[in-house]
């Protein structure tokens, strides 16, 4: 056991230390390496990173360890924190993550097709992928484990926007959800600080923390508490620690503009476990408004004019961390 340990941490150093940087744009300004995503991980090796620049794009598959990196969403709203040109999203109709992609992450993707009865995100008999802070319009996830969904903005469509089945260890956290989500009796989910906006359908899951504004709960064989559940919807019992409130008592009066932050004195204010918010922006990794990477950006960079052999070049660098 210790010689397989010792193995797979040099495999992990090995693609961490050769692992390259691509970028993928429309807009030649960006100095692109590929103009379509999936150019660039046909391209790629196992461990690279690729930098998805605004534009349309084709469908995409993903079957090797690969990291793609968005540039946020919804950026109109984004004007004051913005520190880059961009105003504009990614558009994208279909995400695959396939038998291969184990350990890949997709983070600040956005995907506006929501329009398209097959459009969505689709994880097919993959483990260890990482979703997070992206926009997506619908997430099926089968045969797969340990998948991360964090910081997400997932609409729907007509019917759920989350579903799939025969699936294990599905976390999911400070998400935004307009729609349902649901899985077979085969899955097993931990829901915490997120908003549903739809009806909530597990077996042997744990929801901690989340706003449930449903109507119709089947949470058999699962372990609840600190949630808000809706007023008047099906679920007779809950947790003494768990409490029923209407939107108006939650939210303000138009909780989607708002990205469902709470009000003032809102009935999930504090009422999470630990005294935490309940929703996506309580507990130790908040929802990020408008789309904000989690990654480092450059506010300000200044040289000196001039340069010697013996002071060499003084640069000074502000950097902003972005973190939430």
């Amino acid at each position: 056991m210790k010689t397989e340990i010792i193995v797979l941490i040099a495999f992990v150093f090995v693609l961490t230390t050769n692992a390259s940087i691509w970028r993928v744009s429309k807009d030649a300004t960006y100095l692109p390496h590929f103009s379509e995503i999936q150019v660039a991980i046909d391209s790629a090796s196992v461990g690279d990173t690729i930098y998805v620049y605004p534009g349309s794009y084709n469908n995409i598959a993903i079957s090797k360890l690969i990291t793609i990196i968005g540039s946020g969403y919804f950026h109109i709203e984004n004007t004051k924190d913005s520190l880059t040109r961009i105003t504009t999203d990614i558009n994208i109709h279909q995400i695959n993550f396939n038998k291969g992609s184990d350990y890949s992450s997709l983070i600040g993707m956005a995907m506006h097709n929501s329009g398209h009865d097959s459009g969505g995100l689709y994880i097919e008999s993959a483990n260890n992928i990482a979703l997070i802070g992206n926009r997506i319009t619908s997430l099926v996830i089968n045969n797969s484990n340990l998948i991360n969904i964090q910081r997400n903005y997932i609409t729907g469509r007509t019917y759920r926007a989350i579903d799939g089945g025969n699936s294990k260890n599905l976390i999911f956290s400070n998400n935004i959800i307009h729609t349902s989500l649901g899985f077979d009796g085969n899955s097993d989910v931990i829901l915490k600080n997120n908003y549903i906006g739809g009806d909530v359908n597990v077996t042997n899951s744990m929801l901690e923390n989340n706003i449930l504004m449903g109507q119709n709960f089947s949470i058999s064989s699962s372990w609840e508490q600190y949630n808000v559940f809706k007023t008047g919807c099906n679920l007779a019992t809950i947790s003494g620690k768990s409490t029923f409130a209407t939107y108006q008592e939650v939210f303000p009066t138009n909780p989607a503009a708002d990205n469902f932050q709470l009000l003032a004195n809102s009935a999930a204010k504090g009422k999470g476990n630990g005294g935490v918010d309940c929703g996506p922006f309580g507990g130790l990794q908040p929802y990020c408004l408008s789309g904000v990477l989690a990654i480092p950006s450059i506010v300000s960079l200044y040289g000196e004019p001039q340069v010697s052999a013996e002071s060499g070049l003084k640069v000074r660098v502000k950097v902003k961390s972005n973190r939430p």
